[in-house]
């Protein structure tokens, strides 16, 4: 490739300031529709390529190098302090939770965390927890996420310390369905698929990323969270598993778009066109796998306690 020097009058420029400035202008030009529609392709499909062709083989060899994955978080509702050996805080109902997810729900509830917060999810570098970015991360522009439940007793007893988790180990402990045979798994706006999984969309316009749900997360390249839909579970783990001890938990992976977990076509999702089925490649990203919870009826809701009792509670 023949580089083309700096102009004499642009050399007294700073070369990060000049070479911030014509990536800018790359990223401009490529994200209008005018050349994608030249080209024959998506804007997303273009911007795709250019923030590949941008990273080099030099940032693909860092990106390998870190480990990426999603995780859950909420952001604390309850005002207690953050010393977890607080005396005060430890017999308050309003201190901070330890987890993101309750212990225990009833069937049909949300999935939220126990001080009624909404739960997130984020892709972070595993290493330093710092949120990444769909470019940095090198997702294509048909990853979207998939939810649903996995049996928290299955899932242990096949794990081992030299296994990784993955969706292919996932795949072996989902529940999909409830007893009546309905999707074990529920969204409010009903984007539940065929098959029982909850569908998180991702959408990259012009080089910028969201997450395109009901609660739009953070944009662009500063990193990616967004909140998880109104989920809830329509069976209880003790009904389902035949054990009171049996628990549940939310597992999240990143998936293609008209292809399987292996990258293979699926018969059902073949692509139709260029802007919904780009191809792409995925990078490993280790799935979220939530804190282990029970579900139970709500038969058992005027039964329900506090973990904290207080004097005015029925």
């Amino acid at each position: 490739m023949v580089r083309t020097g700096v102009p004499e009058v642009l050399k007294g420029v700073s070369a990060a300031v000049l070479q911030e400035y014509a990536v800018q202008c790359i990223r401009e030009f490529n994200a209008s529709p005018t050349f994608a529609a030249a080209l024959g392709v998506s804007v997303a499909h273009v911007s795709h390529c250019t923030e590949t062709a941008l990273r080099g083989p030099e940032a693909d060899k860092l990106s390998s190098e870190r480990r990426l994955g999603l995780i859950y978080t909420h952001d604390c509702r309850h005002i207690g302090c953050t010393d977890t050996g607080c005396v005060l805080c430890s017999h308050s109902q309003q201190r901070r939770c330890n987890r993101s997810f309750a212990a225990k729900y009833l069937s049909g509830d949300s999935l939220r965390a126990t001080c009624g917060a909404p739960i997130r999810i984020s892709l972070v570098d595993l290493e330093t927890n710092v949120p990444v970015s769909l470019e940095s991360a090198g997702l294509p522009p048909n990853a979207y996420i998939r939810l649903a439940i996995v049996d928290t007793k299955r899932l242990e007893s096949s794990m081992t310390a030299q296994t990784r988790l993955s969706p292919a180990l996932l795949k072996a402990c989902l529940l999909l369905r409830n007893n009546a045979g309905g999707p074990l798994l529920a969204e409010r706006s009903g984007t539940c698929d065929a098959e029982g999984f909850v569908r998180v969309a991702l959408s990259s316009r012009a080089g910028a990323a969201e997450w395109s749900a009901e609660t739009p997360g953070s944009l662009g390249r500063e990193g990616v969270s967004t909140a998880l839909p109104e989920l809830s579970v329509t069976g209880s783990s003790e009904a389902l598993l035949l054990s009171q001890r049996a628990t549940f938990k939310l597992a999240a992976w990143i998936a293609l778009e008209g292809r399987c977990e292996d990258g293979s076509l699926g018969e059902q999702d073949s692509p139709r066109t260029e802007e919904s089925h780009s191809p792409g490649r995925l990078p490993a990203i280790a799935p979220a796998l939530s804190d282990a919870f029970v579900v139970a009826t709500q038969r058992v809701r005027s039964a329900s306690k506090k973990d904290i009792p207080h004097a005015s509670d029925p």
